[in-house]
């Protein structure tokens, strides 16, 4: 999956950012306290809210037997 943007909104210290994203490569770099952790950190609980999202998705949609 390809991000194209990441905006973040109230997140840890983080309140209103949007990081545009290449598809190649993305580096993250700052001094110590910017917010890099935060990034990463906001996109893997997103992360893990899709991946629930769509398991309870899947498991309607078998015992509707719907597909």
């Amino acid at each position: 999956m390809y991000f194209s943007e990441i905006y973040i909104d109230n997140f840890k210290t983080l309140r209103k950012v949007k990081i545009h994203l290449n598809n190649e490569l993305n580096v993250f770099t700052g001094t110590n306290n910017a917010g890099k952790t935060t990034v990463l950190e906001a996109l893997a609980l997103w992360n893990e809210c899709f991946r629930a999202l769509i398991t309870k998705a899947q498991k309607a949609d078998s015992k509707n037997d719907i597909r």
